[in-house]
């Protein structure tokens, strides 16, 4: 549990680094509120969503494995697969107005 906890804070302090050439207009006061008390609420969301995801993910990518390689239908599902985690766990890890 302790190493969940640090990997969600670990990447909500990554999502709060600005991009290199990244210009955009300051937030406005609302918009930066909304930013901060959004954010621990969508990572609290977006932690047992990702670790859903991939509990599901592993043994669906295995069964779509079992299909033949000539067939492209378990291609399709492990790239859907694998889409859905990237969407699920990856950024954006902070709220944006």
């Amino acid at each position: 549990m302790r190493r969940i906890v640090l990997a969600g804070f670990a990447a909500a302090l990554a999502g709060c680094a600005a991009q290199p050439g990244d210009t955009a207009a300051p937030a406005s006061g609302g918009s930066a509120v909304l930013t901060a008390i959004g954010t621990p609420f969508l990572i609290a969301a977006k932690i047992p969503l990702c670790a859903v995801t991939i509990v599901a993910a592993g043994p669906l990518g295995a069964t779509a494995s079992l299909v033949p390689p000539q067939d492209p239908l378990g291609h399709e599902v492990r790239q859907g697969l694998a889409d859905g985690i990237d969407q699920n766990c990856g950024p954006p890890w902070t709220v944006t107005p």
